[in-house]
């Protein structure tokens, strides 16, 4: 179990489309595009995190993926299961649009810790 203290939350806002005045229609899962994210950790409490592991995941529950050091960690994949289990969360069940909201948590950092984030979509492979 990592201590609370040690788990930090990115929130990733997913703003796709145009948010339409007035709009009450809900989103569907084949309405959010699907993509994929890596990150790595840049500095933890002002210092280089040399020989430190760390857990990049999903807010959701989602694998976790690895990364040491500064490295980039795998890809996280945000696919149909993960559109499908966030749209019947929170913030999604109140929003009934754009933006998707996705947490992103990252695990043993303190403050203030520094993180890089690159997300590619998967229908256009755009960064």
């Amino acid at each position: 179990m990592i201590p609370l203290f040690s788990l930090r939350v990115l929130t990733l806002i997913v703003a796709l489309g145009s948010i339409v005045a007035g709009s009450a229609s809900e989103l569907k899962p084949p309405d959010v595009p699907t993509f994929r994210l890596r990150g790595r950790v840049i500095s933890v409490g002002h210092q280089k995190p040399t020989g430190k592991k760390f857990s990049f995941r999903f807010g959701i529950a989602a694998e976790a993926v690895a990364a040491e050091a500064d490295s980039w960690s795998e890809a996280l994949s945000f696919g149909a299961s993960q559109i499908e289990k966030t749209l019947k969360g929170y913030p999604a069940i109140y929003l009934k649009g754009y933006p998707v909201v996705v947490p992103v948590s990252v695990t043993e950092v303190v403050d203030p810790t520094v993180v890089e984030a690159e997300l590619t979509f998967d229908e256009t492979g755009e960064t």
